[in-house]
């Protein structure tokens, strides 16, 4: 079936003109799970392109999360090609930083994260540097990042000494995990 028939099923359906498809009403109504979706795309276009593998679709940095920053960018290399600061949303009086990240991979590679904090770490540690040298980039990080866990209060989101951990643990007061990513240097 051709794109222009699927689309004017559709339009009889709907009496409104939708985006153009490949795929009938049937063909559409019958995909129930993932796996049928990957099958009809194949039938249709050969194979299944991986966004992710394809630079077309971006510049091959992604999103470094907490998770990664903690299990990836923790002692090892790091280049910080650029940086670049954002006013925050929520709070005027804080900004936050957008970073192009580089990592020396162990068997020699590399992989390429963007690094987003708007924290007392790493944001901070960029925004002195760039206000004293003029530099946005191009600074190497032999040890990576490097992190700290700490308590918070649970409904101010203030940092607790440890005498204030004791304290809160022994009058029951709720405290909240935080965690803080630094530059190793």
């Amino acid at each position: 079936m051709t794109a222009r028939k699927a689309q004017a099923d559709q339009s009889e359906l709907t009496g409104k003109e939708l985006a153009p498809t490949h795929f009938s009403k049937d063909e559409l109504s019958a995909i129930d799970d993932f796996d049928a979706a990957i099958a009809l795309a194949i039938g249709a276009y050969g194979d299944i392109v991986d966004a992710g593998d394809d630079i077309l679709f971006g510049d091959g940095f992604k999103v470094a999360t907490d998770k990664v920053k903690r299990n990836r960018l923790c002692d090892t290399p790091l280049l910080f090609l650029d940086w670049a600061f954002k006013e925050s949303e929520f709070d005027p009086e804080r900004e936050w930083v957008v970073a192009h990240v580089v990592q020396r991979l162990e068997n020699g590679g590399v992989a390429k994260w963007v690094i987003t904090d708007g924290g007392t770490g790493i944001a901070r540690d960029l925004r002195a540097y760039t206000d004293k040298t003029g530099r946005d980039g191009g600074v190497l990080f032999n040890e990576g990042l490097r992190v700290s866990d700490y308590l918070t209060d649970a409904e101010t989101g203030v940092p607790h000494s440890k005498q204030e951990e004791r304290e809160y643990m022994i009058a029951r007061k709720k405290t909240a995990p935080a965690t803080t990513f630094y530059l190793n240097v």
